[in-house]
């Protein structure tokens, strides 16, 4: 049933699950299960992406600019590209702010997680004796 799908439907799928596993760990306050096998997975998505798309992206520009055989037309290519960055920069933050002024995410988590508590909690147990600073988990999601 999942084979005949489209991609976009189990974009909302995946997107919809993942919602609904936040909510229910805060409900259930699953935080430390979260926090510990959760958290380093979407890490090492983000950083992967990340190192996937800024070469796939210069690549694909320096491409697109090496197989211009005419070199006027590189300077209108050159702003339309520029002009459509701007533009969309602009929407998306705009569109960003606006989700974020009107839905509030931060405000479901207790005062007690957020904030600078947790940034006491971490440099307390980076001074703490005995403490590796540095496990193999947390070298390769610094990766």
């Amino acid at each position: 049933m999942l084979k005949k799908l489209p991609l976009w439907a189990k974009i909302f799928i995946g997107m919809g699950l993942g919602i609904l596993f936040g909510l229910i760990s805060v409900w259930v306050e699953w935080e430390t299960f979260t926090t510990n096998w959760v958290k380093p997975w979407g890490t090492i998505f983000l950083k992967l992406l990340k190192l996937i798309a800024v070469p796939l992206i210069f690549v694909s520009l320096v491409k697109g600019i090496s197989s211009l055989t005419d070199i006027t037309k590189l300077s209108r290519i050159g702003y339309k590209t520029i002009v459509i960055y701007l533009i969309t920069t602009v929407f998306a933050t705009t569109v960003g702010l606006a989700m974020v002024n009107i839905f509030k995410p931060g405000d479901v988590f207790p005062e007690s997680s957020t904030g600078n508590n947790s940034v006491a909690r971490w440099k307390s147990d980076r001074n703490r004796p005995g403490n590796l600073r540095s496990s193999p988990r947390s070298s390769f999601l610094r990766i």
